[in-house]
């Protein structure tokens, strides 16, 4: 593959959680066929059971829980609703199944468990996890919104699995399809082939009209997805069918797409256990509140003494959560890029509304610690930058042309400086 396809794979591929997050795709006729053309609505701060439609709260989906093998929860990964939702249902499902184990999209099957496995210990810290998993070293999403559910992990002391598979295979697969990986890695991906025309269906209506206009990218990006799905569904079945899973109930935690109609990790994880007792919630968003669209003067007035709402199909799944129409982003994105130079980490990309470029970092800096702390590769950047503390960081960094110039050429950057 040329560098340009690697670099546009790699673009691609960093769209695409943002893109399955689409709110459009709530409404679909999908799911199960008794109410898969059944519309609700939800409000923000709701948990509603979708056969019903009437309010639940977490300890009811608990108890529920208790008679399911897996509770598949989709989630948006910078909401901390999303993520203070899961920290509740774990901590009651928890109590009532001490032996349930928890996966995490976020964390690599096999290769973070032993980290993962410490952590539920009460082990190290939160640096040694992030380090140990490498977490920044593939994503730029902070890790403070994860943090309340791993917090729960490690207080109840259950036990926690990655589910995900290497991202240099998921790669080579948005890049060349399915036949790039050879038929040990293949094996990985239990019943990837196994096509399903509503999933199908389901991810173009995420990707909208650049699924139809550009189908040899569709089709590469799609088998990457199938590929998520696959692994993380084969990570928690193949767990939960060993000697020391037996008994054991499963908690996954992935992207809401994953989870939504039943058609991505739920269809995976049933092509391997027809007879799994699956529990799915999903997020819905609230609409946002347009006075000045144009409807009819009745409908204007009736939506202002009405509370917004997030209109959804009952077949997205079992419950779903009603989100604000718009969140604060508590943890901007840690969007800084780079490569190593004489032992120094020279940036090369700033996401101008990261936390990275609100702390002054631009291109060409060299970065050298932070808060007396060496800078030696892009995820350590991130993690010091990322973590909790109570003032911002101090960065230590070389800049041409240079906005003030001290000793040996080095700046001392109060991260409140632009």
């Amino acid at each position: 593959m040329t560098r340009i396809a690697v670099v546009a794979t790699m673009i691609i591929l960093l769209m695409i959680p943002a893109a399955l997050r689409a709110e459009h795709t709530d409404t679909l006729p999908l799911g199960p066929k008794d109410r898969n053309l059944v519309l609700r609505t939800v409000e923000a701060g709701q948990i509603l059971d979708t056969r019903t439609g009437k309010e639940v709260t977490i300890a009811k989906i608990a108890r529920r829980a208790a008679n399911a093998d897996v509770v598949m929860v989709g989630e948006y990964h910078d909401s901390m609703a999303c993520h203070l939702f899961q920290r509740d249902l774990i901590r009651e499902i928890g109590k009532m199944s001490p032996q349930t184990v928890v996966g995490f999209e976020f964390f690599q099957q096999g290769k973070d468990d032993a980290a993962l496995a410490a952590w539920s210990r009460k082990e190290g810290n939160e640096a040694d996890l992030l380090r140990a998993t490498n977490w920044y070293g593939g994503t730029s999403m902070h890790y403070g919104y994860t943090r309340p559910v791993m917090q729960v992990i490690r207080e109840t002391g259950l036990a926690v699995i990655g589910l995900n598979a290497p991202r240099a295979l998921v790669h080579r697969v948005a890049g060349a399809g399915l036949d790039a990986l050879g038929p040990g890695e293949r094996r990985r991906f239990a019943y990837v082939e196994r096509k399903n025309t509503e999933h199908r269906y389901f991810i173009q209506q995420v990707f909208g009209a650049a699924a139809l206009r550009l189908p040899p990218w569709f089709e590469r990006i799609y088998a990457a997805q199938t590929c998520w799905d696959a692994v993380m569904a084969a990570s928690m079945r193949n767990i939960l069918a060993s000697r020391p899973g037996k008994g054991k109930k499963g908690v996954i935690i992935a992207g809401s797409a994953h989870v939504a109609y039943g058609l991505g990790i739920p269809f995976r994880y049933r092509l391997g256990k027809r007879r799994a007792r699956l529990l799915t919630i999903v997020p819905v968003r609230v609409e946002k509140q347009d006075e000045d669209a144009d409807s009819h003067p009745m409908l204007k007035m009736m939506a202002k003494n009405m509370p917004p709402v997030g209109v959804f199909s009952a077949g997205i799944a079992d419950y779903v959560l009603g989100l604000p129409a718009e969140e604060e982003k508590i943890f901007p994105a840690l969007d800084v890029s780079g490569h190593m130079e004489e032992d120094m980490f020279v940036v090369d990309k700033v996401g101008e509304e990261s936390l990275p470029h609100q702390l002054g970092l631009r291109p060409g800096d060299r970065v050298l610690a932070v808060d007396g702390q060496a800078v030696t590769s892009q995820a350590e950047l991130r993690l010091l930058l990322g973590m909790g503390r109570e003032t911002p960081p101090r960065i230590r960094l070389e800049r041409v042309p240079q906005p003030s110039v001290g000793k040996d050429n080095q700046t001392v950057r109060d991260s409140t400086s632009g």
